[in-house]
């Protein structure tokens, strides 16, 4: 993956049209700007199994799991993984570092 890969997503004319489209907060979004983050992720990432990092408690894994039923949550902090097994008890989470993920597969 390119340095410019985070650019070249924005910079895509799917990506600004979803900007447009998203005329406000929307729930489950923090702002116009994750909602159009998420739209150009969608089209990678359903139907593929999902690494959630820094999950936090959860705000956006009901969004999430509409891509995929491969879904794992991952948190350096703790406390936002327990706040996260209370929303969600059924799915998977850890306590982890995303600059180290030896632990999870491809």
């Amino acid at each position: 993956m390119s340095i410019d890969h985070n650019r070249d997503v924005f910079d895509s004319a799917r990506v600004a049209a979803a900007y447009v489209e998203y005329a406000g907060p929307t729930d489950g979004f923090l702002d116009r700007g994750e909602a159009a983050a998420l739209v150009a992720a969608a089209g990678v990432a359903r139907g593929t199994p999902v690494l959630d990092v820094g999950v936090g408690s959860g705000r956006t894994t009901a969004l999430l799991r509409l891509l995929s039923d491969r879904y794992v949550a991952i948190d350096y902090a703790p406390n936002m993984i327990e706040g996260f097994r209370r929303n969600f008890p059924d799915l998977p989470a850890h306590v982890a570092d995303a600059r180290d993920l030896a632990d999870f597969t491809d």
